[in-house]
């Protein structure tokens, strides 16, 4: 038997597709399909009440999505945007030239730097940090200037020579050294005059690279374990020609007087001493950031 289309029966289809979140994000055509059959037969009314609550919490959960998807690239662009304000330029260690760049922090050019060059009390031991003389100059003279501790501990003047073409000249970016070297020399006996030597040349080879030499005299230390008289001999000849026959000196710093104890001559101040009456504390490293930008920096114009 032969059926006839145009008067075969078919079982209604219902549109419950129609207008649905599924339908118009995927795009599916109306009508129900194949699978659908038992929700079809379900009466209109269930129908659409369950229709709704899929629709509701459909989109309850594509707005969560949303707002999620837009708190995370946000956090993710502003850390971004951060951490590229924050970083400063690494230079490549192979390359010669990327190290003398203009070096810059937070948006702030160095324009010039100094070199501490020294020993132990350069360095800061006895403080309760190192380094707190450079932060001073460095918090005086402003973001442009760039203050570089260059103390080691045990150094002596010989050995701050040897280091200073490597460290300092060959640079080609350093426009002062502060140099404050010698008390290693006396307390291991090494005669004056090779100090002055080694310290004349220091100043000499910084001039002749057109850098400006800043010279700190040694503070005093008797009381220490070592102290002799011979010792204290040899300071007081060094600091004597520092202050009046070194050459190619362009700023002289009295070290010891300005932490000499007043009421006992040639000892380190209480307030200044740093444990062993050699090494200095905080406060004397404070003071003489302070004195040496007054001496030499505070009338500069930039």
């Amino acid at each position: 038997m032969v059926t006839n289309p145009a008067t075969e029966t078919r079982t209604p289809r219902h549109n419950i597709c129609s207008g649905s979140v599924i339908e118009r994000l995927l795009g599916h055509p109306k009508g129900c399909r194949s699978g659908e059959e038992f929700f079809c037969a379900l009466p209109q009314k269930t129908r659409y009440s369950m229709e709704y609550k899929k629709e509701y919490w459909l989109t309850k959960l594509l707005r969560l999505l949303l707002v999620a998807l837009v708190i995370s690239t946000s956090v993710s662009y502003t850390s971004n945007l951060l951490k590229t304000e924050n970083e400063e330029p690494r230079a490549s260690p192979r390359s010669s030239l990327a190290k003398h760049k203009p070096h810059v922090v937070r948006n702030t050019i160095i324009t010039k730097r100094i070199y501490t060059l020294g020993d132990s009390l350069t360095l800061g031991f006895g403080a309760s940090e190192y380094g707190v003389i450079q932060r001073k100059l460095n918090s005086l003279l402003g973001p442009e200037w760039d203050v570089i501790n260059g103390g080691l501990g045990g150094n002596k003047t010989s050995e701050m020579l040897s280091r200073l073409q490597q460290n300092v000249l060959a640079r080609n970016d350093i426009n002062y050294v502060i140099v404050w070297g010698g008390v290693n020399d006396v307390y291991q006996d090494v005669p004056v005059v090779e100090i002055q030597r080694n310290l004349q040349e220091i100043y000499t080879r910084l001039h002749a690279s057109n850098i400006k030499v800043v010279a700190l005299n040694l503070p005093p230390s008797k009381g220490s374990a070592t102290w002799t008289e011979a010792r204290q001999k040899a300071l007081e000849l060094v600091n004597n020609w520092i202050a009046n026959s070194a050459k190619e000196v362009d700023y002289t710093i009295d070290v010891y007087s300005l932490l000499e104890d007043p009421a006992q001559a040639d000892t380190l101040s209480p307030v200044y001493n740093g444990g062993d009456s050699l090494h200095i504390n905080s406060t004397a490293d404070y003071l003489i950031g302070e004195k040496i930008f007054q001496t030499a920096f505070k009338n500069l114009n930039g």
